[in-house]
């Protein structure tokens, strides 16, 4: 699930915000930023195979959207549970924790996940 400061159809932000209820469940996030520095990471190192470039960190959704509502104070949404879920959607929702500890074994350094997604949410909330 990439996120990042700007506003695209694919970012996670530009998803959540258009849900009135998001799902209790820890999930992986890809920061771009982090992502388009292991490309170059991996050519520079000749790294091949497979690497989750996921932050080391998961994530609940309304984590990320109380962030949000610092800087658009009127979002609103609800948070539910798998179960609840499970009862108003046709197939089950698949939630992914990756992990990335190949990629740190191996010398690749993410940035501090935590300040990184505040500062997407910082420059989405702010971009018009």
């Amino acid at each position: 699930m990439p996120i990042s400061g700007s506003k695209s159809p694919r970012n996670l932000l530009s998803k959540l915000i258009r849900y009135d209820r998001v799902v209790e469940t820890p999930n992986s996030i890809t920061i771009v930023e982090d992502l388009s520095r292991a490309v170059s990471w991996a050519i520079d190192n000749g790294k091949v195979g497979i690497y989750h470039i996921t932050s080391p960190r998961s994530f609940l959704h309304s984590e990320i959207l109380n962030e949000y509502k610092k800087y658009k104070p009127d979002h609103k949404y609800k948070s539910i549970y798998e179960e609840e879920l499970n009862e108003i959607v046709k197939a089950p929702r698949s939630n992914c924790v990756l992990d990335s500890r190949k990629a740190i074994r191996e010398g690749f350094v993410f940035l501090d996940a935590e300040q990184a997604v505040k500062e997407c949410i910082r420059k989405f909330a702010n971009v018009e």
